[in-house]
């Protein structure tokens, strides 16, 4: 569903940019089909589907992770935002991500 070398690209703007802490032990923990998941196949049938990932560490959430947190936070209220562009767009789209903002969640493990 999600290529090694995507996966990598993914944790690799993480790494480098977002959860410097999680370096060593970031990891993708799920990965499905949007549509799979309830979502819709794109307008346009040239775009891909979308997918659903997961990343997770031992570490915590960094400055820069939670103030993303924070500025995605509005859009939660749209059903789809991928039109929407935040502060960081740029880092995903040079690494050939279009993210839907309105779905970005920080997700804690409870013990």
């Amino acid at each position: 569903i999600f290529d090694k070398h995507r996966i990598q690209r993914l944790m690799g703007i993480f790494k480098q940019r977002f959860w410097l802490e999680a370096f060593e032990d970031i990891h993708l923990t799920f990965a499905d089909s949007a549509v799979e998941l309830g979502g819709r196949r794109p307008l346009k049938p040239t775009h891909k589907d979308g997918v659903v990932v997961h990343l997770g560490s031992g570490a915590n959430f960094s400055e820069p992770l939670l103030a993303l947190d924070s500025e995605t936070q509005p859009l939660r209220n749209h059903k789809t935002c991928s039109y929407k562009r935040i502060s960081v767009e740029r880092y995903f789209r040079q690494a050939g991500f279009a993210i839907d903002w309105c779905s970005f969640r920080l997700i804690t493990q409870r013990e």
